[in-house]
């Protein structure tokens, strides 16, 4: 009986340290920075927390609990205030204590399956957990969108803790209260016009935006594509040159690009696309300086991207 709450516990905690995992990367990659340091830093965090739930002797359901409450800061600070600065200096910490339980863990398993070979089946189900984990959250989270990076935690949190205290049915019940309270924002992207895109926002994006260390590299979330540019080939066709015109698969693209930026809960001036290439969001893409594309709301480049967004043509005399 002991093993068998063991291996369940082991597996529930792969489950579980896999959703915050993933859930830290797609909320900074969405809200701070998809960088490839960004990665690096939340994965160097993680084993520095683990290697301190390796030897700090907490209790079991307080590592749980801190990680899982430290993990929600951040997801609503995150949502309340993309790409402020200061988000960066609340991840760090709570990525840490985040990671306290999975090194926590191994020393709850082995003290509860005392039997031959408990650290490798330890090891084999919580690693087990953590890669089904891994497939089960990415998927739900194409599929049901930023509500799962609430819901997920929350409930494989709870399973853990029911398995740790006999407690976690309560906990479990909260988490899906809370989770059917989250407002998920609107379900349709905007669509701007298209000509407009073409004609006013589109060169600004790829003057400003798309350098190819910047959104022209591939591992950005948002993209720019065209000349002098990165460039990109429409299916069964050969690529453009570096310097030909943009062809009207990169503008499609582009574009698409463009109005998923512009998504949001509230008014248009907090979305992705108008907020982070001002300097108070902290993005730091204009030079080595650190400096942002865009110091104030009134600069011309700017009022072309949000005239844009919100179907109103720039003036010739406006136009930077």
């Amino acid at each position: 009986m002991a093993r068998r709450r063991a291996l369940a516990l082991a597996a529930a905690t792969g489950l579980h340290l896999a959703s915050l995992q993933l859930g830290y990367l797609l909320t900074i990659q969405m809200h701070l920075s998809s960088g490839y340091l960004s990665y690096a830093l939340v994965t160097a965090l993680w084993m520095l927390g683990c290697l301190i739930g390796l030897w700090v002797a907490l209790p079991a359901a307080l590592a749980v609990i801190a990680g899982l409450a430290s993990y929600l800061v951040t997801l609503v600070a995150c949502n309340l205030a993309p790409f402020h600065p200061s988000l960066l200096w609340l991840a760090i910490p709570a990525v840490i204590v985040s990671g306290l339980w999975a090194g926590r863990f191994f020393c709850v398993a082995l003290a509860r399956d005392d039997g031959e070979g408990a650290s490798a089946r330890a090891f084999a189900g919580e690693n087990t957990g953590f890669v089904a984990g891994l497939v089960g959250v990415f998927l739900g989270y194409a599929l049901l969108g930023r509500a799962l990076l609430l819901w997920a935690p929350l409930v494989t949190g709870a399973s853990v803790l029911a398995l740790l205290c006999r407690r976690g049915p309560a906990l479990a019940l909260l988490g899906l209260v809370l989770g059917g309270c989250v407002d998920e924002g609107p379900s349709v992207v905007p669509a701007p016009d298209r000509s407009l895109f073409a004609t006013q926002a589109y060169p600004i994006l790829l003057r400003d935006c798309g350098f190819p260390g910047c959104h022209g590299a591939e591992e950005r979330y948002y993209q720019v594509f065209g000349p002098g540019r990165t460039r990109l080939a429409a299916p069964g066709e050969p690529p453009p040159g570096p310097f030909d015109l943009a062809t009207p698969y990169e503008l499609a693209r582009s574009y698409d690009r463009a109005r998923a930026a512009l998504l949001t809960d509230g008014d248009v001036d907090d979305a992705p696309l108008l907020r982070k290439p001002l300097e108070e969001a902290g993005h730091a893409g204009r030079d080595v300086l650190g400096r942002n594309v865009y110091a104030t709301r009134d600069e011309a480049g700017y009022r072309a991207l949000a005239g844009w967004a919100r179907g109103l043509v720039i003036l010739e005399e406006e136009a930077p």
